[in-house]
């Protein structure tokens, strides 16, 4: 990745908007930087981080066990760093 490129803030959808933002205050330590109807955007400082949409029939994805989570991360790893 160059200097010049940037990583936008990641977009989530949620059944439940507070409690979301709720996690994302206590449990990692983020701020609510704006908040529209149905839409809140949680970050660092000035700094967006996510934006949360709460789409109220959203379907939770099955959870990846812990033993598994360092495997499916690796086989999506690069094989080499650049430069």
């Amino acid at each position: 990745m160059t200097a010049l490129t940037s990583l936008g803030p990641v977009h989530l959808r949620v059944s439940d908007l507070d409690r979301s933002i709720a996690y994302y205050e206590e449990m990692v330590g983020l701020r609510e930087l704006a908040r529209e109807s149905r839409l809140a955007s949680p970050g660092a400082g000035e700094r967006e981080l996510l934006v949360i949409h709460e789409q109220r029939d959203a379907t939770p994805l099955p959870a990846i066990p812990a033993s598994n989570t360092w495997r499916c991360w690796s086989r999506n790893a690069p094989t080499s760093h650049p430069g």
